[in-house]
């Protein structure tokens, strides 16, 4: 069952972006590489650790995650990693740990797609 509102299909804004930032648009497209390259990684931790039951690895690889879209914002990528984190720390079943992670590694793939223009943008 999928609720979406209008606010959850939000891009990421810019200017909003920027604003957070002192170093400006070559500081952004630092934070948008570095989210492309660290992004799978985690997954896959996260991935590894729900199939050994690790739910301390895999609150660790959440919590990372977190970190890293909460740079972007607090949009569906960084809800759906605390979600995650939530699971994880709880010692949720195995099934929502899952369907939670499934549920981030979807927003990530959205979110890196809404951000793809803005790093092309910032590195030319």
């Amino acid at each position: 069952m999928a609720q979406s509102s209008r606010s959850d299909d939000k891009r990421p804004d810019p200017d909003a972006l920027l604003a957070r930032l002192e170093e400006g648009r070559a500081l952004l497209g630092e934070m948008v590489s570095l989210l492309e390259g660290e992004a799978p990684v985690l997954i896959e931790q996260a991935r590894a650790a729900l199939e050994q039951a690790d739910f301390q690895a895999l609150h660790r690889a959440a919590h990372s995650l977190k970190g890293a879209v909460g740079n972007f914002g607090n949009g569906p990528a960084f809800r759906a990693a605390e979600k995650l984190e939530a699971c994880a720390r709880s010692g949720a079943g195995a099934d929502d740990a899952e369907a939670a992670c499934h549920r981030l590694e979807s927003e990530l793939k959205r979110l890196l797609a809404s951000l793809e223009p803005f790093r092309e943008e910032i590195v030319k």
